[in-house]
């Protein structure tokens, strides 16, 4: 019994040790929460923003994260020395102020060059000053009885940040759609969805401010005490200016002997070999930001909660790290990291699986436990839910039967108008083979291509001429001349004018700005009752109006060439009806006298031939990617709750005094050109295996990802006699 009494409060001692620990400690910890809930909010939201604000391609949205990101690490290695030299709290508030201004930028400006230019790049310097500075704070400000709880901690704390993110994510998508608008209250400023992500960013950061002012300079923890050692003025004797000038000049020189100095550290090669191979299971995480979301997104459907179910891995974090932390604390970090990076690396090929093997555990309680009970899927319809469309078209039409008659009084104008188009284009109707159901075009909705790029070009129609000039004005000119080719396969000429179409479905202002093309053509009553709506329109908007809009346009304009699509009717269908169950506006009368609210269960049981039942044990009524991306998550987080936080206190334990920022700041050297390459290849992996309209092959995706990773810990393993750095106080 007294072993055991021992034990537990040696175990419990181990959290304690922070009592009395120096001010800064904490407030290292409350930088580290703001911080990483500002920089997840705007990363999470970077290749969305790219792509749907600024117009970028996959593939372009994707070479400009990975210059942004390899820019971030390569700053993070140079500004490490300049940390050292002017002491961790000037760093720590040129770095939130530099992120203030760029986050701004970003926020109020959707001019591709000024948003960049000014707020992209600027940001990677600002970023860049916060990642060894936060990590030197934790070293500096710990005494040696807290550090190893104190890095635990500070990754859990980095972890709270990551799940309040993650919520705000989706909690902003699904308030105001996928591609919806937020107008800023007194000054009138109309923000996109993205943007609005980006103000809540901008908001955190700027609380950020008096928080970091609370810090005193020259405070050291020691095993002594606190010790304060006031910096010393240069120059006391100059005028102001004279003086910046010097503190400059030898803060540079400062910098310089800092950084030559480490190469000279035989230790330090070693160190950089250990990062390069572990750098290639942390990339598992660049993907989570550049990858994951639109992948997400793509098999999903739009408004899907891909942000709560990552959300999933902060959380176990928050509880794992300090326990393993604790437990831990006699097994030396290069061990942990290679556990850890093997147990995360095996995570990937989950998803690098059929789906198929995963559709039993879908089907059954699991399934829906994450996709209804927690995500809420069992109280929203999405397009793809109904089954027999052409029948459940027919009954909401004629309003044959009470039930039908009582859900479609509750349809808006333009769900009533898309019925009726619906049942007047039957016969030739495409049903898009996408899933999710989109609006997009695919190849197989444009008939005779080549016919079709040669009436753009010049159009013998006096009514569409003006559309088809403007298309063609529109498109690039390398991308015309590839329609034209007749060398080049027709394969890869029809995927060019899709590119193009579908860039013009995608912009918001196509029928708002360029509405008067279509003056002369005879819009569908379908149409026009779309057109009656604001994509601005703050309160129960369809998702992607502006995209529906420009499909039946397009549609109307080129009805030989343009199939119909049934995408808007599924879309308006899925809207209004989640609209009615969540408001619980419609009561459905039987004919033995009960009445009974319209929710998802009794719609499915009067339309059960015409709706998807989504019900345990039913086939494929949630999708496996919903458990393999669990799955996936809690694994890895179980391998990173063990490697992570020690692959941070590698970097500090072995760094010489006074050389900690500098140590984690080149730490970050081998992941400078992992980053530039993963980071742009991500945009590139979605072009080809997980496009947003057409064939998807994401498992190829995964497998390319979890084959990457896995050198990581096949390289710590074999390598490890030649590259471990002896780590003070750890024998193993």
């Amino acid at each position: 019994m007294s072993d055991a009494v021992t034990q537990s409060v040696s175990f419990l001692g181990r959290f304690t040790v922070l009592k009395g620990a120096a001010r800064e400690l904490w407030i290292t910890f409350a930088i580290k929460l703001l911080g990483i809930i500002a920089y997840s909010v705007m990363n999470t939201t970077f290749v969305l923003w790219l792509s749907y604000d600024l117009g970028y391609s996959d593939e372009h949205a994707g070479y400009w994260v990975g210059a942004w990101s390899a820019l971030m690490t390569l700053l993070t290695v140079l500004v490490g020395s300049l940390t050292d030299a002017i002491g961790l709290r000037k760093a720590f508030l040129l770095g939130v102020i530099v992120c203030v201004g760029a986050r701004a930028v970003m926020t109020f400006t959707a001019i591709p060059w000024v948003a960049l230019g000014a707020g992209l790049l600027p940001l990677a310097l600002g970023e860049a000053l916060g990642t060894p500075v936060l990590v030197a704070a934790i070293r500096r400000y710990s005494t040696t009885a807290q550090r190893s709880i104190s890095f635990s901690i500070f990754y859990a704390m980095m972890n709270v940040g990551f799940l309040i993110a993650s919520y705000i994510f989706d909690y902003v998508r699904e308030g105001l759609g996928e591609h919806g608008r937020f107008t800023l209250p007194l000054v009138g400023i109309e923000l996109t969805s993205y943007r609005t992500l980006f103000l809540i960013s901008l908001i955190v950061e700027i609380l950020m401010l008096p928080i970091v002012w609370l810090i005193r300079e020259g405070v050291e923890a020691t095993d002594e005490g606190v010790k304060i050692t006031p910096g010393e003025r240069k120059g006391p004797h100059e005028n102001v200016l004279s003086a910046l000038i010097l503190m400059i000049r030898d803060t540079l020189r400062e910098s310089a002997r800092i950084f030559a100095g480490l190469w000279r550290q035989s230790g330090f090669y070693k160190f950089l070999a250990f990062l390069a191979l572990a750098a290639f299971v942390r990339l598992i995480f660049i993907q989570m930001y550049y990858t994951y979301p639109k992948f997400g997104i793509r098999e999903l459907g739009e408004g899907a909660a891909v942000g709560r179910l990552w959300a999933i891995n902060p959380f176990l974090i928050i509880f794992l790290v300090p326990l393993v932390g604790a437990i831990s604390q006699r097994i030396s970090a290069y061990r942990m990291v290679s556990i850890g990076s093997a147990i995360a690396a095996a995570s990937v090929f989950i998803m690098a699986m059929p789906p198929a093997w995963f559709q039993p555990l879908a089907d059954g309680r699991l399934g829906h436990l994450i996709a209804n009970t927690w995500l809420g899927g069992g109280s929203r319809f999405t397009p793809d839910d109904f089954l027999d469309l052409p029948s459940l078209t027919r009954r909401f039409a004629s309003a044959s039967d009470p039930a039908s008659l009582a859900v479609s009084e509750s349809f808006s104008e333009a769900t009533r108008a898309l019925l009726h188009r619906r049942v007047a284009v039957a016969d030739r109707i495409s049903r898009s083979t996408q899933h999710p159901s989109s609006a997009l075009l695919i190849a197989a909705d444009i008939a005779d291509p080549d016919s079709f790029v040669a009436r753009l070009q010049k159009d013998p129609e006096p009514a569409t001429r003006p559309v088809s000039d403007y298309l063609w004005g529109r498109f690039p000119a390398a991308q015309r001349q590839k329609m034209t080719d007749a060398n080049l396969p027709p394969t890869k000429r029809i995927a060019v004018l899709l590119e193009e179409l579908n860039r013009v479905l995608k912009d918001e202002s196509f029928c708002e700005k360029h509405r008067d093309v279509f003056r002369a053509i005879q819009l569908s009553e379908a149409t026009r009752a779309l057109l009656k709506l604001d994509p601005r329109g703050s309160e129960d908007v369809l998702s992607n109006l502006s995209v529906l809009q420009n499909r039946l346009l397009l549609e109307d304009a080129y009805p030989s060439h343009i199939a119909a699509s049934d995408h808007p009717l599924r879309a308006a269908l899925a809207h209004d009806l989640s609209r009615m169950i969540r408001k619980s506006t419609v009561h459905i009368r039987f004919a033995d006298g009960r009445q009974l609210a319209a929710t998802r269960p009794v719609l499915e049981d009067v339309f059960s031939v015409e709706i998807a039942r989504n019900r345990v044990g039913v086939p494929g009524s949630v999708s496996p990617w919903y458990v393999m991306i669990f799955l996936f998550i809690v694994l890895l987080s179980l391998g990173e709750s063990i490697y992570s936080p020690r692959l941070y206190e590698y970097a500090a334990c072995i760094a010489p005094k006074g050389q900690e920022a500098s140590y984690m700041a080149l730490s970050y050297l081998p992941f400078f050109l992992a980053k530039l390459f993963v980071a742009t290849f991500s945009g590139v992996l979605l072009a080809r295996y997980c496009p947003e309209a057409g064939d998807r092959h994401s498992g190829t995706l995964w497998l390319i990802i979890a084959l990457i990773t896995t050198i990581a810990p096949v390289g710590l393993v074999t390598l490890r006699r030649w590259i471990r750095v002896p780590e003070a106080g750890r024998g193993d």
